[in-house]
């Protein structure tokens, strides 16, 4: 029996072209490369105290991954800065008991 298409005004036998053959092997270095950004910019959101499931978000989705990775390598670390704060605010009021 032979496989026909859903449209019976078709009555050719539905054949796989050779292009839709290797659809996923066209798209799998793209899809790679994405989950290495993706890990990238998850590693660097846990290091710098951000949004860990935004970054991991932004950094999977081509395309916008290769923008974004370089604004996740310059963002800056809040961790640092909260703990600069800190360090400031005690050295004043420091100063200011004296």
């Amino acid at each position: 029996m032979e496989n026909f298409p859903l449209n019976p005004l078709i009555c050719k036998k539905m054949e796989a072209s050779p292009q839709t053959q290797y659809t996923i092997a066209q798209f799998l270095p793209l899809i790679i490369l994405s989950i290495v950004i993706g890990l990238v910019a998850h590693n660097l959101a846990k290091e710098k105290g951000r949004d860990v499931t935004l970054w991991t978000i932004l950094g999977i989705l081509p395309f916008i991954n290769f923008f974004m990775i370089w604004y996740f390598v310059g963002a800056s670390n809040l961790k640092h800065e909260a703990k600069l704060d800190e360090i400031l605010s005690r050295i004043n009021h420091d100063s200011e008991l004296d």
